[in-house]
């Protein structure tokens, strides 16, 4: 065998252990849709939530204030309920009542299915579009900048990932904005939501 074949049989390896692998858990350890139940391929861009299934959670068509539910097209919190809530604005992406949506945030904070973070970031960024807020965000890019939510240090222990950061992971890479992460801290330990 000359050096050329060697080395060409050792720089294959990898990718055919990685296909081998991919297949052997495929088999073993099926991944199902959370909505439709299908078999999904460990391969698949959003694991555990099907194409289908993803295109049938609406984006959130219709922003309003938070607090009165009056429409604007902005999610600004209207002058009137402003005078008593600090909140400036907010952006739903999708109804939560919807329950393929419930059933995989569920997973993805509770059930430890950090690989969720793909279907619901495309979430996201469908809503973003659907809003037309691209423009918005380029022309503001310099001034923008992405913060996710963080864990108290026992509770990512626990969940061994930031589910708020790896959402602002993969909006920082969609729309170019910067991402500073360790500039919040959680101090205090609070019950889950599921508790209180």
């Amino acid at each position: 065998m000359d050096n050329s074949s060697a080395t060409k049989t050792i720089s294959t390896t990898p990718s055919f252990l990685a296909r081998g692998s991919g297949a052997i858990l495929d088999f073993l350890f099926p991944i199902h849709c959370l909505g439709c139940q299908i078999i999904m391929p460990t391969s698949s861009p959003t694991p555990y939530l099907c194409l289908g299934c993803l295109e049938k959670i609406k984006p959130t068509s219709q922003l309003q204030c938070l607090f009165c539910s009056s429409l604007n097209p902005t999610g600004k919190t209207c002058p009137v309920c402003r005078e008593t809530h600090a909140l400036d604005y907010l952006w739903p992406a999708a109804n939560y009542d919807d329950p393929f949506l419930k059933r995989a945030l569920w997973a993805y904070k509770y059930k430890f299915v950090s690989s969720l973070h793909s279907a619901l970031s495309l979430l996201l960024v469908r809503f973003l579009q659907s809003q037309h807020k691209e423009e918005f965000l380029k022309t503001n890019q310099e001034n923008l900048v992405i913060i996710p939510v963080p864990l108290h240090p026992r509770r990512l222990r626990w969940r061994s990932y930031n589910q708020s950061a790896l959402l602002a992971e993969e909006l920082s890479r969609v729309f170019q904005l910067e991402l500073i992460d360790q500039v919040l801290a959680r101090p205090k330990r609070r019950r889950p939501q599921t508790a209180i």
